[in-house]
């Protein structure tokens, strides 16, 4: 069986601490990406409160498990995911910018792209680029388009065992730009997220 071709993505990690690498040519973003890191993990605070209370559980149940005496979980990393257009020629059908797949942890809190010319991110009139975030429902894959001014939200395999399949882990992919647009790529900001490498993930008694 021939391998599948390799995802048509470039990106950059950073997992706020010091051993984060950043372009010496753009000397901001290292303070801009830690920002974004910061305000990225207090909406994943919120999330878990509020699954914790949709579980009937103590609102700051997870706070435990991804924070802490020991700090932010090392499991939190911004992904800052840029996919470039397809080159002139390239006509393989099984090369996505990024292949089908779950998220294997926590919550998945994702901006896509909003506007094809990058000047109206927040507006209520934004136009995503051609292509993007499909979700896999039966056999086929569904585009997911950013509503305005709003994220993404994905819970991974571990969230789906933990709370005895309340909530699901979705098969995902990236789709390319349509067929003879080579101009077309993308900026996504992807922060993943997982407990503490020594937590002890069992079903809640409270799902299910």
């Amino acid at each position: 069986q021939q391998a599948t071709p390799p995802d048509r993505v470039e990106h950059l990690l950073i997992h706020r601490t010091e051993h984060d690498l950043f372009p010496s040519r753009l000397p901001e973003m290292e303070q801009i990406g830690h920002a974004y890191f910061d305000e990225m993990s207090k909406l994943l605070d919120a999330i878990m409160e509020i699954t914790a209370v949709s579980l009937d559980l103590p609102r700051t149940y997870f706070r435990q498990f991804w924070k802490g005496i020991k700090g932010t979980s090392p499991h939190n990393i911004l992904r800052i995911a840029h996919y470039p257009p397809k080159p002139q020629g390239d006509d393989d059908p099984r090369r996505l910018s990024y292949g089908e797949h779950t998220d294997s942890q926590g919550y998945t809190l994702l901006w896509q792209q909003h506007d094809a010319e990058g000047s109206k991110e927040t507006s209520l009139d934004c136009v995503p680029p051609k292509g993007g975030l499909q979700v896999k429902i039966g056999d086929e894959f569904v585009d997911c388009p950013p509503p305005p001014r709003a994220f993404t939200v994905n819970a991974g395999d571990l969230i789906q065992c933990w709370t005895n399949d309340v909530l699901l882990s979705n098969t995902h992919r990236v789709s390319n730009p349509p067929d003879g647009d080579t101009t077309t790529s993308r900026i996504s900001l992807v922060f993943f997220t997982g407990p503490h490498p020594d937590t002890l993930v069992e079903c809640l008694e409270t799902c299910p």
